[in-house]
C-alpha cells in the first residue's frame, strides 16, 4: 500500500477560479487552457467559454473567440457581454479584412449582435455607442438617428455623453436631418471642455467611414463639411497628437 495519496482531481469550478486567477496576471496561453479544463469537465458552464473567449481575443485568435462566445451565448442568452464581446470581434475582423465587400459583411452580421446586447444591458453607455457608431459605419443612417435618441438621454458618464454628442451629429447630418434637431449636440462639443485621454475611444472606424463618404450619391458638398467640422471639433477633446488610435 502506497504510502502517499494521489490528490484528489480538479473540480470545473476550481479550474474555473484558476482561469479567473491566471487571467488578472495576464497569462492567457494558461488561462485559455485553464478554461479549456473547466469546460472538459463540465460543458455547461457559460463562464469558462467567456474566459476562454476573451484569452483567445486578446491573443489575437478572433475566430476561436467568436466561436466561444457563441458557444456562452448558446448557454447564456442572456449575457449581454457575451453579445457585446462577440460583435466586437467581427468589428475587429472586418477592420482587418483583405476587401470591403467582406468588411461590410463582417460588419452587418456584428450589428444584431451589438443590437441584442444593448437591448440585454440597457445601462451599458458603451454598448450604445458601440451600436451608434456600427450604424454610422454601415450607412445606416436614420437607425443611427433613432439610437442616438434613445442613448442620449440615458448617457450619465460626461465622456460617453461627449462621444455620443459627436456620433450623434454626425448621424443627424448624414440622414439628412435639419440643423435645428442637431445642433444642441455641436453646442455641446464647442461647450465641453477637453476631457479624453488618448485612449478613451477610438476613432478609425469613423475615419474610415468618413474617407468613403464622398463615393455616396446622396452626400453633398455641404453635408460632407458639416460632418468634417463636426469631427474635428471632437479632436479637440483629446490631448495633443490627438487619440492613439486613429
Amino acid at each position: 500500500m502506497s504510502l502517499f495519496r494521489k490528490p484528489p482531481p480538479l473540480r470545473p469550478l476550481e479550474m474555473l477560479e484558476a482561469a479567473r486567477l491566471l487571467v488578472q496576471h495576464q497569462d492567457w496561453p494558461r488561462a485559455r487552457a485553464c478554461a479549456s479544463e473547466a469546460i472538459r469537465l463540465n460543458p455547461a458552464l457559460p463562464e469558462a467559454y467567456m474566459i476562454r473567449a476573451f484569452a483567445a481575443r486578446v491573443m489575437g485568435d478572433l475566430e476561436a473567440a467568436i466561436a466561444d462566445y457563441t458557444l456562452a451565448i448558446e448557454r447564456d442568452p442572456q449575457r449581454g457581454e457575451a453579445w457585446m464581446f462577440r460583435g466586437a470581434c467581427k468589428a475587429q475582423l472586418a477592420s482587418a479584412a483583405t476587401g470591403p465587400v467582406r468588411a461590410r459583411e463582417l460588419l452587418s452580421e456584428a450589428h444584431p449582435d451589438y443590437q441584442r446586447a444593448s437591448e440585454l444591458k440597457p445601462d451599458d453607455e458603451q454598448a450604445g455607442l458601440a451600436l451608434l457608431e456600427l450604424e454610422i459605419c454601415l450607412g445606416r443612417y436614420r437607425e443611427a438617428v433613432a439610437t442616438t435618441g434613445l442613448w442620449w438621454r440615458r448617457m450619465q458618464h460626461a465622456n460617453y455623453k461627449l462621444i455620443c454628442a459627436w456620433l450623434g451629429a454626425i448621424a443627424f447630418i448624414l440622414a439628412g436631418r435639419p440643423e435645428a434637431k442637431w445642433i444642441h449636440f455641436r453646442e455641446f462639443l464647442e461647450a465641453e471642455r477637453s476631457r479624453l485621454s488618448a485612449t478613451e475611444w477610438s476613432v478609425v472606424e469613423i475615419s474610415r467611414a468618413l474617407e468613403r463618404l464622398p463615393s455616396e450619391p446622396n452626400c453633398d458638398r455641404e453635408r460632407l463639411d458639416r460632418v468634417r467640422e463636426i469631427h474635428a471639433l471632437f479632436l479637440r477633446h483629446f490631448p495633443a497628437g490627438g487619440p492613439v488610435i486613429r
